[in-house]
């Protein structure tokens, strides 16, 4: 049985970042540590565009308990994912942001959100679809794929589904393990975006072990791959269908063994 014991960061792909932090990170969120990384060839399945087969990333750790961390990681690509096909649930949020867009997700569910355009995404404070104070919600064609993946392999409690939801509950990986939520919604449009297009483009997690399966069902799953960060040293590897998003999994490791 896999092992899963939270979310340790999630991961937004942006375009001409030159440092503008949006105002959602610098008001929750420290200042950003800086990484480059090359792994190229275990991330090239997941690239539109060979160009940004370096990864250079800005890590955001968050002030507040309740947060996971957020990463933005730098593209050359204009294309964009939809961005009423993801969201950021965020209950802390207060003035300066105006939430008044509302949005339809699916079975008379709605949600009303501000935009972040440097991060291509909608963050909410007020809703009924989470418990908790953060999580995320994510409009998905291959619905019961992602079920399957995080409730058999993931093993992550799910507190209710249907034909149309699905709501997991698991933890942020911060000084409290605070509980952090997704909620699946299922959706007729069929989209194609990789780790280089813009917008939610991963869901970083922490694990005891690592997968040892190459394909689950629509998903692959990639080599293993050697990442530090704050000199603390992972084995990490990508689970993917270039549909919305794709999942790290990361194990802490000893000297960059199992």
């Amino acid at each position: 049985m896999y092992k899963f014991i939270g979310i340790s960061h999630i991961v937004f792909t942006v375009n001409n970042f030159n440092r503008n932090i949006p105002e959602y990170l610098n008001t929750n969120f420290l200042k950003p540590e800086t990484y480059i990384f090359d792994h190229s060839k275990i991330r090239k399945p997941l690239l539109r565009n060979f160009s940004n087969k370096i990864s250079k990333i800005d890590l955001f750790k968050p002030k507040y308990r309740h947060l996971p961390s957020i990463e933005l990681i730098q593209s050359e690509n204009s294309i964009k994912r939809s961005k009423n096909s993801f969201g950021i649930i965020d209950k802390n949020l207060t003035k300066p942001f105006k939430t008044n867009k509302i949005i339809k997700l699916g079975n008379q569910e709605t949600i009303k959100s501000y935009f972040c355009p440097v991060m291509n995404v909608n963050i909410s404070n007020e809703t009924k679809i989470i418990d908790s104070k953060f999580g995320l919600w994510l409009k998905v064609f291959d619905f019961e794929s992602h079920y399957k993946l995080f409730s058999e392999i993931f093993n992550l409690k799910c507190g209710f589904k249907d034909d149309f939801i699905a709501k997991f509950k698991t933890r942020a990986i911060n000084l409290s393990l605070s509980p952090f939520e997704i909620v699946l919604f299922r959706s007729s449009e069929k989209n194609q975006f990789y780790n280089d297009d813009l917008g939610f483009s991963t869901i970083g997690w922490l694990s005891r072990n690592l997968l040892d399966l190459k394909k689950i069902n629509s998903f692959l799953v990639t080599d293993n791959f050697n990442i530090s960060f704050n000199k603390k040293k992972f084995i990490a590897q990508f689970v993917y269908n270039n549909c919305l998003f794709s999942n790290e999994v990361l194990k802490l490791t000893t000297n960059g063994k199992n």
